[in-house]
């Protein structure tokens, strides 16, 4: 019965401390930053494997390991996100404004991710 009483003030114990740390709202914001960055990071993931593979090779690589993660849905979703991000005309705002999104979202992730990570284990 000790042991029950144990494991009951663990749980307890825990519940407080992800409600006090905000570890949802945390997640939240993991999340957004993940998203709003994802699009970026697969264009410049997809152009610099299809200069060593090949584009077609890189491209149906990739999809099937976004396939696998995410599900046919997901991968679909983000399929429609890479092809209107890299169907854009070519000019240079354009390209300015891709790679300021793709370094603001990128650095997002890991800043956000190191406070969550510096608030969790304080």
């Amino acid at each position: 019965m000790n042991i029950v009483k144990s494991i009951l003030v663990l749980l307890k114990d825990s519940y407080h401390a992800w409600k006090d740390d905000n570890a949802f709202l945390l997640g939240a914001a993991l999340a957004f930053f993940t998203i709003f960055s994802l699009a970026p990071v697969l264009i410049v993931v997809l152009s610099i494997s299809g200069l060593i593979f090949g584009q077609e090779a890189a491209q149906s690589e990739l999809m099937s390991q976004v396939r696998d993660f995410v599900g046919p849905k997901g991968a679909s979703t983000i399929v429609t996100m890479i092809e209107r991000a890299g169907s854009s005309e070519s000019n240079l705002a354009a390209g300015v404004f891709g790679i300021g999104t793709l370094l603001f979202g990128a650095s997002a992730v890991f800043v956000q991710l190191r406070e969550a990570i510096n608030t969790i284990w304080r």
